[in-house]
Formats: C-alpha cells, structure tokens, sequence
C-alpha cells in the first residue's frame, strides 16, 4: 500500500489510501491527485514524549485514528514500529512520531549514516531540504507544539515574496519548517480557506548552488515555474505531482546548517 522513496536527507513513504485497508477498514480519505499529508519524525524515548504530551494536554491517536490513551510498545501493523499522531485540531497537521531505530530501506535510520556529497549527475544538484511548508492562520497552534513541546528554536521571521506570506521559520532536530500565513485572495489563501480549520503541508523547498541548473533541467523536462525570486524558485504544481516544489540558494538567517552550504 505504500512506496518509499529517498531524495537526499528527505525519506517519503507515498501511500494509496484505498490499499491502506487494515481490517477492512480504509483509514485515509481517497484524494483525486498527489499532496502532501504529514512530517513524521524519529524520536529517542518515544514513550517519555508520549507521556509529556499526554500531561499537557495534547490528545495522541494510533494510525487508525483511534484515541490512545496509553503508550502502545507494539504496532498492529506487521512490520511497523510503535508510533502514535497528534490531533490534527489541537495541532494544525496530523504529525507523526516513531521509535527511534533501523527502519526498513530508511539508510538515514542505520547507525552511522552521514549525508553523502552532491552527485554530479544530479540533474538538479540537490543539496538537501532548506525547509518545509505549512499554510497556516494559526502559526501558535503548531508553534506550541514545536516550541514548548519539542524543543525547537524559532531563527527567523520574515516576509516570503514567492509565496506571498509571512513566515515564522523553525529550527528542530536536523530540520527548518516555515509557517506561513499567506496573503488573502492568493492561491495559497483560497487552498487555506478550502481546508480550514486545518492546515496545509504545502511544500518542501531543496538547497541548491545554481537556480540557473535547475531552471535549465526543468526547461528541458517541460516543467514551468511558478514565482522566481532572485534566490529562489517555485516550479508549477501541475508539474511536480500537484506540489509546489521550491529551490533555493540561500537559507534562512540563523539556520544551524549554514555552515554546510556549498
């Protein structure tokens, strides 16, 4: 019922509702084309995160959208590991935690693994994830989380002109995560709107060192851009599986990875 695909420090498991049937029961909706549904993350003492949520109120679910209201060490699904979601009401998304360990073709997951250089075949020249996008109207709702939970570092706050949005940018293990609130009678606004009360996983958006490669690769594969700035791009939905893919050649002001900039 799902594929795994690695691209760079990225791991995407892409699933088709309608073979996800435990039991019988389909546990996501049907979706007409490709989108993005959640950030999942691996976690050293799942339990003990479990149960400071639990103390501060959030509510956890198990994959089936069922309420837990104690850890779970097993997983019902053969093969998976013990995991559990937050509530996507008290949360914005439906975020993920698993054990921390091996997962089946994951290599980010084996001990040991380091980010190998850029290959020089990569028609694109993907560096890693800069960061991911979520539309919000609520950014405290998902910042409670991340912040007062989880630990992360807010770096920067700042005005997206490619989106059309303001942003407040997050620091959070190895990640950055942009909550971005877009401006009204924009197309991301009208997506938001569509989806309230919730919020969107909108997009993830690569290091690159030249958008001029990557203009070119897309060029030739007859895929548009949708907004260019002079040190980013956004390629058209249509094109990239109905997600807005972002490149870039900066990182955001206090991001700990600038360092390992090319």
């Amino acid at each position: 019922y799902c594929a795994f695909t690695s691209i760079r420090d990225v791991f995407f498991d892409s699933l088709v509702p309608e073979k996800f049937a435990p039991g019988g029961v389909q546990v996501y909706p049907s979706v007409r084309s490709p989108t993005l549904k959640t950030v999942g993350w691996y976690v050293e003492g799942l339990e003990g995160l479990f149960d400071k949520l639990r103390a501060n109120g959030f509510a956890m679910t198990n994959t089936f959208g069922e309420p837990m209201t104690e850890f779970q060490s097993k997983f019902p699904v053969p093969g998976g590991k013990p995991m559990f979601f937050t509530s996507p009401d008290q949360t914005g998304l439906r975020y993920q935690f698993f054990e921390d360990g091996p997962f089946f073709f994951d290599a980010r997951s084996e001990p040991g693994w380091v980010l190998p250089p850029v290959e020089e075949d990569c028609p694109f020249g993907l560096e890693f994830c800069s960061h991911h996008t979520v539309l919000t109207d609520r950014p405290d709702r998902a910042l409670k989380l991340f912040i007062d939970m989880l630990g992360a570092e807010i770096i920067d706050q700042a005005r997206n002109e490619a989106l059309q949005a303001n942003s407040t940018y997050v620091s959070l293990a190895d990640s950055v995560f942009e909550f971005a609130t877009p401006d009204n009678g924009t197309s991301a606004s009208a997506a938001l709107a569509a989806n309230a009360p919730l919020d969107i996983y909108h997009s993830l958006t690569w290091k690159v060192s030249d958008l001029g490669r990557v203009e070119r690769h897309l060029a030739a594969i007859g895929a548009g851009i949708q907004a260019r700035t002079k040190d980013m791009l956004v390629t058209n939905p249509a094109d990239g599986n109905g997600i807005p893919w972002g490149f870039t050649t900066s990182l955001r002001i206090g991001d700990p990875r600038s360092s390992v900039q090319s």
